[in-house]
């Protein structure tokens, strides 16, 4: 008889150092420097195809985040000292009239690192 092994670890957590960064490496430096507190900018926007790995970097941001103590908000939609809201392109109207003002809000007024992302560059009105 032979004895199985089953891989019931839990999935890795997402981690900064894993994500490749290719052509990103100014949103890579904009991502760390949002962490370290030097960055002038609060709020960062990611776009990108399907697959492009948005969502990991997010994942791994806000882990990132968590690692330092921070509070983290993945929903968009709750005060937080970090926001992340992903798929926004999928929420519905009243999810981005509720979450994105106040997460935008949240970032400006407190100083909160904010981020979101979507499969598309955002358009101006």
């Amino acid at each position: 008889m032979q004895q199985l092994l089953l891989d019931i670890r839990p999935p890795a957590q997402p981690e900064l150092a894993r994500f490749v960064a290719g052509r990103n490496v100014e949103l890579m430096a904009q991502l760390q420097a949002m962490l370290d507190g030097s960055a002038a900018e609060r709020m960062v926007y990611v776009w990108g195809a399907p697959g492009s790995g948005k969502s990991y970097l997010l994942a791994a941001w806000a882990h990132a985040c968590r690692v330092r103590g921070l509070s983290v908000d993945v929903t968009g939609s709750n005060a937080a000292q970090a926001v992340v809201a992903d798929r926004v392109d999928a929420w519905d109207a009243a999810q981005q009239r509720a979450g994105l003002p106040h997460s935008t809000g949240c970032a400006r007024r407190a100083g909160c690192g904010w981020r979101r992302a979507r499969r598309r560059r955002p358009t101006c009105r």
